[in-house]
């Protein structure tokens, strides 16, 4: 049996009233998952770097208490999941 060993990276940001943006690393393909929570009242703008993708777009709003579960699918695309 094989046996794939993934880094989970969880982010939880308290931000108030204001805008935060968060960059991912590089999406590689790793299957590793992400997880943030925005724990606040402002806006966390989730995105990738360069060209990397989030679902086929550049970038992820989290609103007040949102929450974003994403995974390095491929070379360039993150996949919410």
């Amino acid at each position: 049996m094989v046996r794939q060993v993934v880094e989970l990276v969880e982010i939880a940001a308290h931000i108030s009233g204001d805008t935060y943006t968060i960059f991912l690393p590089s999406a590689i393909g790793s299957g590793n998952p992400v997880i943030i929570k925005n724990l606040a009242s402002g806006t966390i703008v989730v995105s990738g770097i360069n060209t990397d993708t989030i679902d086929g777009i550049l970038t992820k709003e989290l609103t007040s208490y949102g929450s974003l579960t994403i995974i390095d699918a491929a070379i360039g695309k993150w996949e919410i999941i």
